[in-house]
């Protein structure tokens, strides 16, 4: 295993790892890992674990979005108004969810 250092055609240091496999099979590694990125590394950390608490309903709902627009779009295309299909999704996610509780529940007893 080697660590060269090259220079790019913008004048940038960039440091390779060489590691050891054969000749004709050539795996490299470039690393730009400098001090701005690890103090951006450590600002973005330190921003989302202060925002947690309006963060994470951000991201629950950007994840309800993702899983509940498939089936409103198909409902849409099968002729329900966009109002009516997301409502009727609402409403069976919410069910099967109580659904679910209301199982989990019955088995913890």
């Amino acid at each position: 295993m080697a660590i060269l250092t090259a220079s790019t055609k913008e004048g940038m240091v960039v440091r390779v790892l060489e590691l050891g496999m054969k000749s004709d099979q050539k795996s490299i590694i470039a690393s730009t890992f400098t001090l701005q990125t690890a103090v951006g590394l450590l600002i973005g950390i330190a921003v989302l674990y202060v925002g947690r608490e309006v963060l994470i309903p951000i991201a629950l709902a950007l994840l309800l979005s993702f899983l509940l627009a498939p089936p409103m779009v198909r409902l849409q295309r099968l002729g329900l108004g966009k109002t009516f299909a997301a409502l009727l999704v609402v409403v069976v996610s919410f069910s099967a969810l109580v659904f679910m509780g209301w199982a989990g529940l019955g088995q913890a007893r």
